[in-house]
């Protein structure tokens, strides 16, 4: 006798071949999910500027100071009682790599690896746009190495270092920028990042928030005050989409 197949969701081999192996049914929980306890895409930025998401009044959310408006209702967008937020970063066009505001640069200063205020003399007209972020590489060690953001003026690069790599006092940098997405939050969503966090192309960041018992019920803690602000910094840096989503009640 041949095998024989039985089928729900898939099929089951029968063994030994005189036997039918009962089918294994499997079954899904019911996913309900609410209007409004998905607030999606509350942002999205493209360009190579600094960007703010801030909760006014009420928790209404604006994006370089426009009013977001709730595309299903036509109301002000509010994350009154949002749980959670989510911070992705792509390419704007995913057959396109991101492009930056300038190339390489060397520059012979002697510094020491540390964090703090740095000062490097590049040449002059290095295309360099302030608040990018730029790593400054040791040409004989790649392991030596300082990284942050930067202002530019004539021939002066100053970095504000926040991360570093090896130890050293040297005078053989090359300086490339970064291309990434900065975020700074004041506490958004409950979160405060003073410290530009650098997110990558392909990169993200995620905050959930655990249940409190108010009055004897246990609900998601309400995550929404007047003056919070988030900062998406892509300074330049063109060619990447970040963006920014929030869950709701």
């Amino acid at each position: 006798m041949a095998n024989t197949f039985s089928l729900t969701l898939k099929a089951q081999n029968s063994h030994p071949a005189s036997t039918v192996v009962a089918a294994v049914t499997q079954q899904a929980p019911d996913l309900i999910v609410k209007e409004q306890s998905l607030q999606s895409a509350v942002a999205q930025f493209t360009s190579g500027a600094t960007n703010t998401v801030a909760i006014g009044a009420s928790g209404v959310v604006t994006v370089n100071s426009v009013t977001q408006v709730d595309p299903v209702t036509g109301s002000n967008l509010n994350l009154t009682n949002h749980r959670g937020l989510s911070i992705v970063v792509k390419r704007a066009d995913e057959a396109t790599a991101p492009t930056y505001a300038a190339n390489a640069v060397t520059s012979t200063t002697s510094l020491t690896i540390g964090t703090g205020s740095k000062a490097f003399t590049v040449a002059a007209a290095g295309g360099w746009v302030d608040g990018t972020r730029v790593r400054a590489v040791s040409g004989a060690n790649h392991a030596n190495w300082m990284e942050g953001t930067v202002t530019y003026s004539s021939t002066t690069l100053t970095m504000t270092v926040d991360t570093i790599g090896g130890s050293g006092t040297l005078t053989d940098w090359t300086l490339y920028t970064v291309p990434c997405a900065q975020i700074t939050s004041t506490n958004f969503a409950g979160l405060t990042i003073a410290t530009a966090l650098p997110l990558v192309e392909g990169s993200g960041f995620s905050l959930f928030f655990d249940y409190v018992s108010l009055s004897n019920s246990d609900v998601w803690k309400k995550k929404a005050t007047n003056g919070q602000t988030l900062t998406v910094s892509l300074a330049g840096v063109t060619g990447l989409k970040a963006s920014v989503f929030a869950l709701g009640d």
